[in-house]
């Protein structure tokens, strides 16, 4: 290995520890929201089936997850499809006054549960007699929770915990466009609209606190996102298995309200999963 190579490698150990430093020492930030990866099937007639296990990556944090997901063409252009995403994730923070150099008893942990069952139907149709072009609209809802649980000391040196529990229900439209070249590489982007509910939250936050976290936000509330994704899926051939790269990101308007002073609470704007997929009508032909 060259010189060259090697600071190459010097520099990028330092940009991760700085990276580490400063983001250690972050004021507590919640996350109210985090995308599942989308449900983009590549159907191309009647009997296709599918059933697909993701890996959740996250978002460059300690936010993984898995996937389950499943589809079904029930004639040439009808399909119907199911999913279900449960992840784990956890953030940790320092007391903002601690600064760079507090102590460990400065710091605070947020742990997130969530989990989201969806079920969709699906309309879909081949663009050429090869099959290889392939638009799909699927729709649907899904119920799930969102659970955050978070542990810090106050100003008194005790460990105070907060939980923040709260139901949510989805009702989506996702329309996508698949490639599928040589029935060995696809290639699909979809575009999925969500509307999705919070319900009322089973916490022991404070009002004030709901306020100053931005969790209040997301309370009792409809919100929209846009959840566009790029998938990508590579089949063994004739074999019945294919492996599976997906990006999926998240977006939505601002919907900014004089009542929120503050806007600390987020969503998590990007989700990486890779997995497997096992083309069954393969097997059972």
């Amino acid at each position: 290995m060259s010189i060259l190579s090697l600071r190459k490698y010097v520099w990028v150990i330092y940009l991760y520890a700085a990276y580490g430093l400063f983001s250690a020492c972050k004021t507590p930030q919640y996350y109210a929201h985090a995308p599942s990866s989308v449900n983009n099937p590549f159907l191309q007639k009647r009997n296709d089936t599918r059933l697909t296990g993701n890996l959740l990556l996250g978002d460059g944090t300690n936010t993984p997850g898995v996937d389950v997901q499943g589809a079904y063409a029930i004639t040439n252009n009808i399909a119907v499809a199911a999913s279900f995403t449960k992840r784990f994730e956890r953030d940790r923070y320092r007391d903002y006054d601690a600064g760079i150099f507090g102590s460990s008893d400065d710091s605070g942990t947020t742990r997130y549960t969530r989990n989201m069952t969806e079920l969709a139907v699906g309309y879909f149709v081949p663009l050429n007699e090869r099959k290889s072009v392939v638009v799909n609209v699927f729709g649907g809802a899904g119920v799930g929770k969102n659970v955050l649980s978070d542990t810090k000391r106050d100003a008194s040196n005790n460990i105070v915990e907060n939980d923040y529990n709260v139901p949510v229900r989805k009702f989506f439209v996702q329309p996508s466009i698949n490639f599928i070249k040589a029935k060995v590489l696809s290639f699909g982007v979809a575009a999925k609209a969500s509307w999705i509910h919070f319900g009322n939250a089973n916490t022991n936050f404070t009002s004030q606190e709901l306020l100053e976290t931005g969790l209040a936000k997301y309370t009792n509330v409809t919100r929209f996102f846009f959840e566009p994704a790029f998938i990508s899926q590579y089949r063994f051939k004739e074999s019945g298995v294919a492996l599976n790269a997906n990006i999926n990101f998240l977006a939505f308007p601002n919907n900014k309200n004089d009542s929120y002073v503050y806007e600390t609470a987020k969503v998590r704007a990007i989700t990486v999963s890779l997995g497997a997929t096992l083309l069954l009508d393969k097997f059972f032909k």
